[in-house]
């Protein structure tokens, strides 16, 4: 037998049509890599004190250190923006608001309205810098704090006895539990919190907004302290092991695991913040002389254990998932595992002398946030923001 012939001989299987259906969903895996590829940016938190990074920015730590072990292949972060133009975004009739959460290509952004205690609040929702919900919530107040990308969004009561709420289709309801709080939600519809249970608050997923709340076991003989974010493949951040920061994640499949801190000097804990571009980012708890602790900045990504220090940052400077006040002229937030400044709001107005950037866009191409009183002025008219930049 020739050449030509065997190349024929074993060609002949391809001829004609397949038999039987087609094995693989084509459609289906392109949806699921669009999601894979959608990582959460902003979400709530709280500020974290930070101190003069001492590693050198862009650096990787891993957490097995062979010399022979192939460099793992690690998410792509998105390209520094060139320029970038702010713009408030519409109020309605309400004379401030806030933006206070949004979905990880930033295009869906929710907020509430008049954010000062004791006054009625109204559940507001932007795509595309367009206001398209503004609903009063009958009875309790809602604070909200995440929405995905089919614009459902969560939050909480904001007088007690705190209730997790679902806000969809332009009506708000309780979430299935009990007391507590729902935190943050993902594209395919799962939402996390926390239940109080007793004196006790159990950290909780709810599959979709309709579904009971399923407990995540915390470690033996370990105080749970929050949940954190939840990123598009379904696994959950937290904090649970006391007050040095043991980060924890819980996975899809049932599994869960701490968080191990950064193989730094004198690093006794992690405290993650928020999912960004598939890594975990957040803040290694470091001991210092005379039993003091301090923090430095970090992410995490979960797949091959690598670390990698962010770059040095000023107090006023947000760390992702916890954002803080910001004096007009260091609006920067971290884009990879770099730093890039906002334009400030036009301080000519007068609407505040700092700013609070909840939301990013996957590509870094939107930035939401609020303007806010240094002062905490309850007179002071906070107004929602949104940067676009190219």
């Amino acid at each position: 037998m020739n050449d030509d012939e065997f190349g024929a001989l074993l060609l002949r299987p391809l001829a004609g049509e397949p038999a039987g259906p087609p094995r693989i969903d084509v459609a289906k895996a392109m949806r699921d890599g669009r999601k894979m590829r959608r990582r959460r940016w902003w979400s709530g938190g709280t500020a974290i004190t930070a101190v003069t990074a001492t590693a050198i920015a862009g650096g990787v730590l891993a957490a097995a250190t062979e010399p022979d072990k192939p460099r793992p292949d690690l998410p792509p972060d998105p390209t520094m923006p060139a320029s970038c133009a702010v713009q408030r975004l519409p109020l309605g009739k309400h004379p401030s608001a806030e933006v206070s959460g949004g979905d990880p290509s930033g295009t869906y952004l929710v907020g509430w309205s008049d954010p000062v205690y004791g006054k009625k609040h109204a559940v507001l929702v932007w795509r595309d810098g367009k206001l398209i919900a503004d609903v009063p919530v009958p009875g309790e107040a809602l604070a909200m704090t995440d929405i995905n990308g089919s614009g459902t969004a969560v939050g909480t009561s904001t007088q007690t006895p705190y209730h997790p709420y679902v806000f969809r289709n332009g009506k708000a309801s309780r979430l299935r539990g009990g007391v507590g709080e729902a935190i943050a939600i993902n594209d395919a519809g799962v939402i996390v919190g926390v239940l109080l249970k007793g004196d006790v608050s159990v950290p909780v997923r709810w599959a979709t907004p309709d579904a009971e709340p399923e407990p995540l076991p915390v470690p033996a003989a370990s105080s749970f302290d929050r949940v954190t974010d939840v990123a598009e493949n379904g696994v959950i951040a937290g904090q649970a092991g006391g007050p040095e920061g043991q980060g924890y994640l819980w996975f899809p499949d049932g599994s869960h695991r701490r968080i191990a801190p950064p193989p730094v000097a004198n690093a006794i804990g992690f405290v993650p913040s928020a999912f960004r571009y598939g890594w975990i980012y957040g803040a290694a708890t470091i001991r210092a002389a005379g039993g003091a602790h301090s923090s430095l900045p970090y992410r995490y990504e979960p797949i091959s254990g690598t670390w990698q220090p962010l770059p040095e940052r000023t107090l006023d400077e947000p760390l992702p998932g916890a954002p803080n006040g910001l004096s007009a002229d260091v609006l920067r937030v971290y884009v990879g595992n770099q730093r890039f400044q906002l334009p400030p709001y036009d301080p000519a107005l007068k609407h505040g002398d700092a700013f609070v950037i909840d939301n990013a866009g996957d590509d870094a191409r939107r930035f939401a946030g609020h303007t806010v009183s240094a002062t905490a002025d309850p007179k002071f008219s906070s107004q929602p923001l949104l940067w676009r930049c190219q």
